[in-house]
């Protein structure tokens, strides 16, 4: 059936989180490839932001907030666990999902869509909400489904999905699996633009606009002092790195490291015993702690979050993934793209990404001074980096194009709504 003479399809994307991150990044990418004559893109979003907003303002779509549309975190990147400094979250999330369905339900009846895609494994309130009001239901597991302790969130998470989605989208095999892979699932990597990702940007112009000088080899990371980015692990990386006489620019984009304070004392109190004693961390205290460590913090920048990472990866030498949680690394990706070599904490999901010893190194998570030793073989040996980058733009190529990846996606739709 032709969409000839018809109006638009109105297509509800729900985003969970307010920040940058690769999710929003490849939403984006989505609703940038739409056909406006046949799709209308309208984002949700479940936490109030301007600049996400914006973000998605920017690419044409119309953006609703609703934040007290709750969510419920259980995945490798994000998860409610007992050892935390909200432990009672468990439970008080769970009590609170028939609320927000009820809340999803009157929220996208509203507008007045025609299917709904959901754009991350958590957000279990808005698939429900959307399956009940009789709307096709597109759910993107971009992170992994959490094991747990006993197994009995993922059980019943990787149920409701099943139950409530019509298609089930992964970005790996490795979300695919976690959930049981389904027969109404199926694997759509995430891509690139090639028209932005073009590995001839010259890489001496975009140290010049970020200000780096001297020939100190650049190392870039893409993810900031997020607990499961592993920010803290390269720092003290770049400790050893000391010790061996070498000097780095390290460039971190995203979350900088900050300590925020409650303005209750005696929480203040409570929450910084709990660290002490090892009940949970502080991944923005840990970072800032190692970064004290190093006979010289300048070599570190902050740049927060950017919007030019195709002239980030040009300017630099390696990007760095020392990530403590197994999920889909947008960064490696984008750095096959720009042709640039990559070093990545060894998870399956890292192993599906990069060819070890081909496109990039793979390293022991959580440890230090292999990835010190990793950082020193790929700078002192040129030719192999150099290999290295080529071999990632190959796979690259082949797998993360654009226009191959978001045709299957936006053919997905065409199936659920009958139209082509």
């Amino acid at each position: 059936m032709k969409m000839a003479n018809k109006r638009p399809r109105r297509l509800l994307f729900v985003q969970h989180f307010g920040g940058l991150c690769g999710a929003a990044v490849s939403l984006r990418g989505i609703i940038r490839k739409l056909d406006r004559v046949r799709f209308e893109p309208v984002v949700l979003l479940l936490q109030a932001s301007q600049e996400a907003e914006t973000f998605f303002t920017d690419a044409g779509a119309e953006v609703v907030t609703n934040s007290g549309i709750s969510f419920y975190p259980h995945s490798d990147v994000a998860f409610l666990p007992l050892r935390g400094d909200r432990p009672w979250e468990i439970f008080t999330r769970a009590i609170a999902i028939p609320g927000a369905v009820r809340l999803a339900m009157h929220a996208i009846a509203a507008l007045n869509v025609d299917l709904v895609h959901i754009n991350t494994s958590v957000a279990i309130p808005a698939g429900i909400a959307a399956k009940r009001l009789g709307l096709p239901v597109v759910w993107h597991l971009r992170e992994c489904i959490k094991d747990g302790i006993l197994g009995l969130r993922k059980a019943v998470i990787s149920r409701v999905i099943q139950e409530n989605a019509d298609r089930i989208l992964a970005i790996s095999n490795c979300e695919r699996d976690a959930v049981g892979a389904p027969h109404h699932s199926q694997v759509v990597y995430n891509y690139v633009d090639f028209s932005r990702f073009d590995c001839r940007k010259s890489g001496q112009e975009s140290r010049r606009r970020l200000g780096v000088t001297g020939n100190e080899p650049v190392l870039l990371m893409l993810g900031g002092a997020v607990p499961n980015k592993g920010l803290r692990v390269l720092i003290a990386a770049m400790k050893v790195l000391e010790g061996h006489g070498k000097r780095f620019n390290l460039l971190v984009a995203g979350h900088p490291p900050k300590v925020l304070k409650s303005p209750n004392r005696i929480k203040r109190i409570m929450r910084r015993t709990a660290e002490i004693a090892g009940w949970f961390d502080n991944a923005s205290r840990q970072c800032l702690q190692a970064l004290g460590q190093l006979d010289d913090p300048s070599q570190v920048r902050f740049l927060g979050f950017r919007d030019d990472v195709p002239e980030l990866l040009a300017g630099s030498d390696l990007l760095i993934w020392p990530a403590l949680a197994n999920h889909f690394a947008r960064p490696i990706i984008e750095a096959g793209a720009m042709s640039t070599p990559v070093l990545a904490a060894d998870f399956p999901s890292s192993r599906e990404l990069v060819e070890d010893g081909r496109s990039g190194l793979l390293v022991p998570v959580d440890n230090p001074r292999a990835l010190a030793d990793a950082i020193l073989r790929l700078s002192d040996d040129h030719e192999l980096a150099k290999k290295m980058g080529e071999r990632g733009l190959e796979i690259a190529r082949q797998r993360y194009d654009a226009k191959q990846n978001s045709a299957a996606i936006i053919s997905v739709y065409e199936e659920l709504l009958g139209v082509g």
